[in-house]
Order: structure tokens, then sequence, then C-alpha cells
């Protein structure tokens, strides 16, 4: 320091400073020049050598890249802030802090003492040296390059200035030799509509699951839920409708649904003959037909199905009441039996016909007659048979008795 002072009292700060400005003006001998230059002695100040070290860094940096297009964070390997070091030699030559060897030096590496129109060629030598490094300018909106410039937002920034017509031409122009696509929505739109096509054309269908990806790697399933979304919120051109559209998307995932189930049902139908199934029944491609057709048996009963699917699914065998169904399979027998045998009064319990429990079922009735469930019209129908409907002990008593009656004839029946 200039008022450093030894322990001798000696004022060696201001003598060093006196004979480094006699050495720097070459007024000492060459003996004496000598002596202090083997102690360390430099004609250049502190700040000429740190400025000659970062400029030796741009001139590097110069070298490597052919220009000085760097952001203001950038850092050099070894930790240096050269970023911040271009910045500061336009505000010194701004101030008239800079020789005129040093901008003579300066400009001979590239540098650009407007600030702006060097904001905008850094983007643009970050771009280029994208756009030879990947082959196109498909930037991420949020990417970011090894020296922290923000080159996804640049790109942003620039298609909204040229949809604003605020971009100059030489910079269209420039920025069009990189091939920049200055609408790449429609483009990504295009190679998607591609690959649903592609898609289209081996299995005639584009309504896929969520999960489904092509063998080229595309996830269409996610891709046509997206257009969807789209044509739901107005966002799809007419055009973009009409080729969806000749592609066979449905729009509603509800009516996507229904077609997939009853494409199943009627598989089923023509496998079986009904859609008679439990209601976990699982088709062997993994489709919930039992659940499916429940829900649809629901609907029908608070009369949420429309028409035209009632019909459809009634053309395949569908019963909306499998319950009634079977009572009304159950009461066919029963008049069978007593066509062919009079009495129904009188039946055992175990008697069987046709494989269906005859007697139980009737007992059945009888239970619920008991208990008040009966429906008139079903109490009805049967008593046109002939059955007699008591209380319980009067039941029992006929019941055992018609036990003892059954194994006396049964080999008749």
């Amino acid at each position: 320091p200039a008022g450093y002072v030894t322990e001798s009292g000696m004022k060696l700060g201001a003598w060093y400073r006196t004979i480094r400005g006699l050495y720097k003006d070459n007024l000492l001998s060459a003996d004496k020049q000598q002596e202090l230059e083997q102690i360390g002695m430099q004609r250049t100040s502190v700040k000429e050598r740190t400025w000659r070290q970062y400029y030796e860094l741009a001139k590097a940096y110069y070298e490597k890249h052919g220009d000085l297009a760097v952001h203001l964070k950038y850092t050099t390997e070894n930790g240096k802030n050269l970023g911040i070091w271009i910045s500061s030699q336009r505000y010194a030559k701004k101030k008239g802090a800079l020789s005129g060897e040093q901008m003579d030096l300066l400009e001979k590496i590239g540098m650009s003492w407007h600030q702006f129109s060097s904001k905008w060629k850094i983007g643009y030598e970050y771009a280029e040296r994208y756009r030879k490094a990947h082959g196109n300018l498909e930037v991420p909106a949020d990417y970011v390059n090894d020296d922290g410039f923000k080159l996804g937002a640049w790109i942003a920034a620039q298609r909204n200035k040229y949809r604003n017509n605020k971009l100059k031409l030489s910079q269209i122009k420039r920025l069009e030799e990189l091939k920049i696509d200055w609408n790449p929505n429609d483009t990504a739109w295009e190679r998607a509509f591609a690959e649903a096509k592609r898609y289209y054309e081996t299995h005639h269908t584009i309504n896929v699951k969520d999960s489904c990806v092509t063998d080229s790697g595309f996830c269409l399933g996610s891709w046509i839920a997206n257009q969807r979304t789209n044509y739901r919120q107005k966002k799809l051109t007419r055009e973009q409708v009409k080729r969806l559209e000749a592609c066979g998307i449905w729009w509603s995932v509800t009516e996507e649904k229904w077609n997939r189930g009853y494409a199943q049902a009627v598989k089923f139908y023509r496998e079986n003959g009904h859609l008679k199934m439990s209601k976990n029944y699982i088709t062997p491609d993994g489709f919930e037909l039992g659940s499916w057709i429940s829900i649809k048996r629901a609907a029908y009963k608070k009369g949420k199905l429309r028409a035209d699917k009632v019909e459809l699914l009634e053309n395949v065998g569908m019963v909306w009441n499998p319950y009634e169904e079977k009572w009304e399979q159950a009461y066919s027998l029963a008049k069978q039996y007593h066509s062919n045998h009079g009495d129904l009064n009188h039946i055992s319990a175990l008697l069987v016909v046709d494989e269906f429990p005859i007697g139980e079922w009737l007992r059945g009735q009888q239970r619920q007659y008991e208990k008040g469930r009966l429906q008139p019209e079903r109490k009805e129908k049967l008593e046109k048979l002939g059955i007699v409907f008591q209380n319980s002990s009067t039941v029992n008593r006929k019941v055992m008795a018609g036990d003892i009656f059954y194994k006396q004839k049964r080999a008749v029946i």
C-alpha cells in the first residue's frame, strides 16, 4: 500500500510508488532496472495486466467461435466472468476510459460496441450453433445452453416479433437461412397427423386408449385425447376437424366407450346367442363387458338410455330385467308341469324339471307371498295354475305330504 511504513520507520509504500513511476518512464539506470525486475517489478499496472489477461481470454474465445457473442453470465473454464468483462468494455468505451490501442485490439476480435444489436447477434450466434449441432431450430421453450443463454425463450421471442412485424428484414432473412419455422405448432400438428393416418391405414381406427404408443414411438393415445380437448375448446381449424373425421375420430369419450362396449356385446352375442353373463365377466381381450351391460341396464331403468341404443341392444338379445326373465322361465316350466301332471300344491321341494329346481322355486314364491313381496300380477298368474297361497303351518303340512307323494311317484315323473 502507498502508506505502508516499516518497523524501522521507513515509508516503503511511498518509496515503491516513486521508484515504480521512474521505472515505468525509463528514468532509472539499467542496473537499477535490472535489480527491480529481479524482485518482480513490471512496467504495467495491476489494472493493465488484468485487462490484458481478460483480453487474452476474449481473443481465445474469438479464435474458437469466430465472434464475441458472449452471454452476460458466461464464464470461462477457469471461472473468469468473461461475459461481464465484455459488457464492461462497452461501458468503459462509452465513458472514454479505453485507450485507442485497447479499442483497436477489441475490434480486431469482433467486438460490437452497440449493446442491443449485440444482444440480437449473441442470440443469433447461439441459434446458429444449435442449428449446426442438431440440424434444426426446434428448440424447446425452456432450453438453456451451456453458457446459460435462454435460447428457447429467444427463439420464441423472434417468432412473436415476426408475427407482430417487429423484426427487420435482414434479421428475418438471416433466421430463415437457419431454416427457422415461424409456425412450429402447425408443423408439429402435421407430423402428428401423419403418424395418426399411418396408424389408421393399418388398424382402420384412431380411437385408441390414452396409453397407446405406435411402433415408431409416437404417443398416439395422448395426442388423440388432446385433439378432443382442442375440439371442445374450438381450437382446431375446420380443415383439421375434417381430416380427423375422415379417419373416424370420436369426439366424445362417452360415445367412444359406447361404441367399444357395443362392439364387444355384438361379438359375444354372435358367439353365444345371448347376452347372459355375470357382472364380473371380462372378455378375453380384457374388456369388462359384464359391468358395461349392467351399467346399460341401470341407465335403461332410469330412462337415460337413448331409444336408438335401446333398439341396438335389443337386436342382440339384451334383457333389461334378467330377474324378470328368470321368473318367466321358471313360470313356463311350472306351467308345463301343470299341463302334464295337474296339481302343483302337493309337489316336493326336491322336484326338478329340465334341470331347474321347480319345487324349491314354488316354495320361494310361497315365502314371497307370506312376506308380502309377491307382485300381484305374479300371484294372479300362479293362481291360474291352481296354486293356493296359505299360511306357513298349512304349507308345512302339505309340503311333508307332498314329499311322501313325490317319493311314491318319482319314477312316473
